[in-house]
């Protein structure tokens, strides 16, 4: 089958079996692009170098347009302005495939997202205060239990030893002002929790639509040759601008809310804990936090590493793309079967991969559960042991 290909930009070009050069309706030249490009004083050697020399231009422009927009905006990292330079062979792909690296070794860190959300600092100091207030409600919440435990079984037995009506009255005072705090204390949180998942929402949401933009203009500025590659389909590269700024976000959303209300909710129960608890009991639990923290840590690593079968899903959704996209093509040539078989090999990786990962989910959350109710074990046995001697 023969193609026959009118271009406008010769980098459309390259890969080409023949290239003619017409010229006042004769034609000049022909050959492949090598050939071509070597002909001294050639029509299609001019030609190549005017685009080639016109598309440096536009390269020095977009790197200093880049530069400026970071410094005024976000401030963002050198090395994503470095990748341009005046070369067009560095513009073409260096760009996209140093970021997609740089994504996949997992080198944009909290950091590198607090520098790119520095326009909404003001949300994330709130969000911050909000997420404390939220992490000390748990703790304040198991004091306000013991006490009003406390207070009820002493009031109760001081009865029933004694017969007043007084201790009933006197409880009754404790439990309204027990209540009270509770209702003021539900207030407080509605507040704080609304404002915390604002805020770091709108953050994320905010870093989106940044990195997003970002990642919208480096495409734009490629080279028509960086879009013939197989692994820049459309499908692919539609794909990873709807999911990969998404990602970034996700660490920087509501997760980061919930590991600083942690963070309070660990510093207040270790404080309570040494000052109204058991002194013996906290340091079992500070002894075997570690092994808490560890199943945690494998449950959460596994999660991550479901993402790697997202990716490897980017080419079965570019090849289904590209066979949409381009169905009159496919119908008419008959390709219909060879485009499903293609389609079915492509997802056998995946499947494989989400098999595994599926066991290995399993196997972690296993551990990470008991590790939980062995804790809860161990606290039992030591309070039992506790009292017996």
């Amino acid at each position: 089958m023969t193609t026959l290909v009118i271009a406008h930009r010769l980098s459309t070009i390259r890969k080409a079996d023949k290239i003619v050069v017409v010229n006042a309706g004769h034609v000049v030249e022909e050959g492949t692009h090598d050939e071509l490009v070597a002909i001294e004083h050639g029509v299609y050697q001019n030609l190549y170098r005017i685009q080639e020399e016109k598309a440096q231009e536009e390269a020095h422009a977009a790197a200093t347009a880049l530069v400026q927009a970071g410094a005024a905006d976000t401030k963002m990292p050198r090395n994503l302005s470095s990748h341009s330079t005046t070369s067009e062979r560095l513009v073409d792909s260096t760009a996209v495939k140093e970021a997609n690296d740089d994504a996949a070794e997992g080198k944009f860190t909290i950091v590198d997202a607090l520098e790119f959300s520095r326009p909404e600092r003001k949300f994330f100091i709130t969000g911050l205060v909000a997420a404390g207030i939220n992490g000390f409600s748990m703790p304040c919440s198991a004091v306000l239990i013991s006490e009003m435990v406390t207070s009820m079984t002493t009031a109760y037995t001081n009865y029933q030893t004694y017969g007043l009506q007084s201790y009933l009255d006197h409880l009754s005072s404790d439990i309204t002002v027990y209540g009270v705090c509770y209702i003021a204390g539900a207030v407080v949180l509605f507040f704080t929790n609304a404002t915390q998942s604002f805020c770091f929402r709108y953050m994320a949401e905010k870093l989106t639509s940044r990195l997003r933009g970002i990642h919208f203009s480096a495409l734009c500025r490629q080279n028509i040759g960086f879009f013939d590659e197989k692994k820049n389909a459309t499908g692919a590269l539609a794909a990873d601008l709807s999911t990969n700024a998404t990602k970034v976000a996700m660490i920087f959303g509501d997760s980061q809310g919930r590991v600083v209300q942690a963070a309070f909710t660990f510093v207040a129960a270790l404080v309570i804990s040494f000052t109204t608890g058991s002194w013996l009991l906290t340091l079992v639990m500070l002894a075997v936090f570690p092994l808490l923290i560890m199943g945690q840590v494998i449950r959460m690593k596994h999660v991550r590493q479901g993402n790697v079968l997202s990716d490897e899903l980017a080419d079965v959704g570019a090849h289904a793309s590209e066979a949409l996209t381009n169905i009159r093509t496919v119908v008419s040539m008959g390709l219909e079967q060879s485009m499903t078989e293609k389609f079915k090999d492509l997802l056998e990786e995946p499947l494989a991969s989400g098999r595994r990962e599926a066991q290995l989910n399993g196997v972690a959350l296993g551990f990470s559960s008991f590790i939980v109710f062995a804790t809860y074990a161990l606290v039992f046995w030591v309070l039992d042991k506790r009292h017996r001697f």
